[in-house]
């Protein structure tokens, strides 16, 4: 009899759209099941356009395929779980920065990028907000720090405050008031008390940060999920050490920047 917390509001909403959209009046398996599915089956052609971009086309393919026959994408592939739309919005915002701006930087893109971000934010959660350290990591480990240019700083705050504000903006559309809101969130910083906020901020808080200091679900210390990517992509991750030995015995020949 009491309300659980779970993930953010638009995974859910993304099955209430597909029941909408058909036109139904009631929920069904199916219904549920469809937006999970829809990203399933769109991450290995997003997979196998990175890896290409990385490599070549042989190695492209090889990606699409390793997660398509991975033990957890073919369990979480068919379940109502919000990880497969986490992750294909994460891999939509990676190629969107590889393959658009990082040819071409212009302005809008970044702010594209930052948009799909804080949407992921409410499919997910603050996971969403990874590709942002991802890129900036690659910048300068890749090209160096004399690549951070004024521009490049300048459209990738830009990008992340883009994100905020999506983030930040949905929940003050769903509770109207943002004065209030903000008012609000200053007392639950100061007192630790969320009793007296709006019921759709307090799922956000509950979600975002008392989930971590204070774990509902989340009963295991964070590094447990070290061991998510052997299990994910199981059983091709028992080939991991052995692809990590070549690479380091193989590192001072590559001369590829992209590796």
């Amino acid at each position: 009899g009491k309300i659980y917390w779970d993930k953010p509001i638009l995974s859910y909403w993304a099955i209430l759209g597909v029941k909408m959209g058909v036109g139904s009046q009631q929920l069904n398996e199916w219904m549920i099941r469809f937006p999970t599915v829809l990203a399933s089956f769109l991450i290995p052609f997003l997979m196998y356009d990175l890896a290409s971009f990385f490599f070549n086309r042989k190695i492209g393919l090889t990606s699409a395929l390793i997660i398509l026959t991975s033990f957890q994408m073919y369990m979480i592939g068919r379940a109502a779980s919000a990880d497969t739309s986490n992750l294909l919005l994460f891999l939509i915002t990676l190629w969107i920065y590889f393959k658009i701006i990082y040819k071409t930087p212009v302005f809008w893109w970044w702010l594209l990028l930052g948009f799909i971000i804080g949407v992921n934010c409410h499919m997910k959660g603050l996971i969403g907000g990874l590709p942002l350290p991802i890129i900036l990591c690659h910048r300068i480990l890749g090209l160096g720090l004399k690549s951070l240019s004024w521009r490049f700083i300048s459209h990738f705050i830009a990008g992340a405050s883009m994100a905020g504000v999506v983030y930040m903006g949905l929940w003050f559309w769903i509770l109207g008031d943002i004065i209030n809101t903000t008012n609000q969130i200053y007392t639950y910083l100061i007192t630790g008390s969320d009793d007296n906020l709006p019921l759709p901020l307090r799922m956000v808080i509950q979600e975002n940060l008392n989930r971590v200091a204070d774990p509902i679900d989340h009963k295991n210390p964070p590094w447990v999920y070290l061991e998510a990517p052997f299990s994910f992509l199981f059983p091709w991750s028992l080939f991991l050490p052995g692809a990590l030995i070549t690479w380091w015995k193989d590192r001072k020949v590559i001369k590829d920047k992209k590796e």
